[in-house]
């Protein structure tokens, strides 16, 4: 990954839009810790995050403006905060993308890890950056946010939701390891 980031900062079509990234970070560090010894302290990206983020929002073609990369694979060990940035990523692309009527969807394996972990870690973050919930609404398996009718779904592998059709903006397969049996 640090080779190909590499490569596109010296490429002639692409280039970092530093400010949508710097938006991206200062909405995630208005987010507070849940849990842990930094419970309830303003959360602060290790520079490996920073890194993610630059390279999922950051580059751009120039002559279109799109990002680079609209797939991502991240593997990121127990502990290092996976749940926050997938959580955060969501909830960027619900809220703060520009876009009406975003839909965006997380898949756990199993409803526990859904309800456990991915949507109360969503409806910290939405009480952390709107803690009347005046424009974010996290009801039972879906945040919705009211300003651009968008919405953000958490789900289970056996959830009768997970067949519908969506067109999505975002979606997370959560766990993935864990899935090694599903089709």
């Amino acid at each position: 990954m640090v080779k190909r980031y590499h490569k596109e900062l010296e490429s002639k079509d692409v280039y970092v839009d530093w400010d949508d990234v710097l938006q991206v970070i200062q909405v995630a560090q208005q987010l507070k810790h849940q849990i842990g010894k930094f419970y309830g302290k303003q959360f602060i990206l290790e520079p490996f995050q920073v890194f993610l983020l630059v390279n999922i929002f950051g580059f751009k073609f120039k002559d279109t403006g799109f990002r680079l990369y609209n797939e991502c694979v991240l593997n990121i060990a127990r502990k290092n905060g996976k749940t926050f940035l997938v959580s955060f990523i969501a909830l960027w692309f619900t809220a703060f993308e520009g876009i009406h009527g975003s839909q965006v969807m997380l898949l756990s394996p199993t409803k526990e890890l859904t309800e456990d972990n991915l949507f109360e870690m969503m409806k910290q973050h939405c009480k952390s950056l709107d803690p009347k919930l005046k424009y974010f609404k996290p009801k039972k398996e879906v945040v919705d946010f009211v300003p651009t009718n968008s919405w953000c779904k958490l789900s289970s592998v056996n959830s009768k939701s997970v067949g519908e059709s969506h067109n999505l903006s975002f979606f997370c397969l959560d766990e993935y390891v864990l899935y090694r049996d599903w089709e």
